[in-house]
């Protein structure tokens, strides 16, 4: 389910749902090892701090939670909030994201910050290899210009 403009698109089928766990479970043997590495790096290329208003909760949503803010990036599908399939195109990706270099430039649609731990994290992300297991999927900006929906 998307929503980016306060009204949330899909179903809430449980056997969906089932199969979709099913299928995060059989993928996380196949995720690739440098994940974790490419969005660090990524976010050591941020170079500005962009103070940005703050965005109104369930504007930019997936399953009711605001896709902005504090991010953790985990190894297992299993209790991760999302799994997300990196784009190599805009066009193709459900939301542009940029990695801001600091909490505070994460305030609106699109805009991540990359924390270390959980703890304190607004979601955590799981990297697959495939979009057919991708709760969204995410293009990589290297401005915050276009970052969203």
């Amino acid at each position: 389910m998307v929503s980016c403009s306060g009204t949330t698109v899909g179903s809430g089928d449980d056997g969906r749902f089932r199969q979709k766990e099913a299928q995060r479970e059989a993928a996380a043997e196949a995720v690739a090892e440098n994940s974790d590495a490419f969005f660090k790096s990524k976010t050591s290329e941020a170079s500005s701090n962009f103070v940005l208003p703050v965005a109104p909760k369930g504007v930019c949503a997936v399953n009711g939670v605001d896709i902005w803010g504090r991010v953790y990036v985990q190894d297992s599908p299993i209790g991760s909030t999302f799994t997300i399939f990196v784009q190599n195109s805009p066009i193709l990706a459900d939301f542009n994201v940029y990695l801001a270099s600091s909490p505070i430039g994460s305030t609106r649609c699109g805009l991540w910050y990359l924390t270390s731990s959980r703890i304190g994290a607004d979601f955590s992300v799981y990297i697959s290899n495939s979009p057919i297991l991708a709760d969204f999927t995410v293009y990589l900006l290297s401005s915050p210009i276009g970052a969203g929906r």
